[in-house]
């Protein structure tokens, strides 16, 4: 996950190189982060979260279109609690229902599972591999434990002198307290894109020089949503049209 700061210096310069590694190998979330200014760091543990809202309004496309795709209850970004590990991720899918919030929700706890470091340990990645990615994904995409273990080890992807302030290697999560999500125009009931921006959470702060991007497309599968590709992030139409989470962890 490549971070940057606002004068454009690299956090983690080897996590660029994660831009194709996620895209080719993990073919999941966040791919891309870019410089947000302003604001006070804040804890996510702390902030009040405001009450979830609920619609069953149909998506209106860019074009102004009815696309009918139900919405249902505006996502939280936590539906399953604030845990960042596989059993969140599949409780979510679990609970998400059969709507394009619902894939929101899925692709969120995906994206907050994925991008965390310490990475996910074997038991971890094997499961969402089993559990949530859908059978007709590319099988390069879908080996998860391989797109890790490039990052970890190939030199294409590693510096052993990073001219930012963090070190690879250096503990973070992301956050979806100060998350936004779009459902693409071009979404149907049963395929989703969602296009994200979380923010990136360092020693308990949530960076206000730095977050991530990223936007995968959901199918429902066998009565769940399930994970098929990834595209690029509709970065403009996020800044200018993306919707906070309505609570978030």
């Amino acid at each position: 996950m490549p971070m940057y700061t606002k004068s454009g210096r690299s956090l983690w310069p080897v996590l660029v190189g994660a831009l194709v590694v996620l895209v080719l190998t993990l073919g999941v979330l966040l791919v891309v982060a870019l410089t947000r200014g302003g604001g006070v760091p804040e804890d996510p543990s702390t902030t009040a979260a405001p009450e979830p809202t609920e619609t069953t309004e149909p998506h209106e496309g860019q074009d102004g279109e009815d696309h009918g795709v139900e919405l249902g209850e505006a996502p939280t970004g936590c539906l399953a609690g604030p845990g960042t590990d596989a059993e969140m991720v599949l409780t979510t899918q679990a609970r998400a229902p059969h709507t394009a919030y619902g894939a929101v929700e899925v692709a969120a706890s995906l994206m907050r599972w994925t991008n965390q470091y310490p990475w996910p340990d074997a038991a971890q990645i094997a499961a969402i591999e089993d559990g949530l990615l859908s059978d007709d994904m590319a099988d390069d995409m879908a080996d998860l434990a391989a797109g890790f273990a490039r990052i970890e080890t190939d030199p294409q992807f590693r510096n052993d002198t990073p001219p930012g302030p963090a070190e690879f290697g250096t503990p973070f999560t992301v956050s979806t307290r100060t998350g936004q999500w779009l459902v693409d125009p071009t979404s149907t009931d049963d395929r989703v894109t969602v296009h994200l921006s979380l923010g990136v959470v360092v020693d308990g702060t949530v960076s206000t020089e730095s977050y991530g991007m990223g936007s995968p497309v959901l199918v429902w599968e066998d009565d769940a949503w399930r994970v098929v590709d990834t595209v690029p992030t509709a970065t403009a139409a996020l800044e200018a049209g993306g919707t906070a989470f309505t609570g978030g962890c």
